[in-house]
C-alpha cells in the first residue's frame, strides 16, 4: 500500500520548499570573493561600518571615532564597507 501526503499538506510544504530553495539558489553567488580582515595588532579595536550614502554621513563617523580616540588614547582602526547593489 502506498501512503502520500495528505492533500491539505502538500501546499504548504511546496511553498516552503520553494521559498528556502530560491533563497539558498540566489544568496550564492559564484563571482563573490569573500574578503578575511584579520587585525595586524590584538590592541587595536577594529570598527566595521557601513559606508553613508552622502559623504557628509562617512565623514561624520570618521570624525567622531577620530575625537574619541584622542580623548580615550585608543587605538582604533575603522573599515567602511561598501554594499554594492
Amino acid at each position: 500500500m502506498h501512503k502520500t501526503l495528505p492533500r491539505f499538506l502538500s501546499f504548504p510544504i511546496t511553498i516552503c520548499l520553494v521559498t528556502f530553495g530560491s533563497f539558498f539558489l540566489f544568496s550564492c553567488n559564484s563571482g563573490q570573493v569573500n574578503q578575511i580582515l584579520t587585525p595586524a595588532d590584538d590592541n587595536v579595536l577594529n570598527i566595521w561600518w557601513s559606508e553613508g550614502y552622502y559623504p557628509e554621513e562617512t565623514e561624520a563617523i570618521q570624525s567622531s571615532i577620530d575625537a574619541w580616540q584622542a580623548e580615550s588614547q585608543a587605538n582604533v582602526q575603522i573599515i567602511f564597507l561598501v554594499k554594492k547593489i
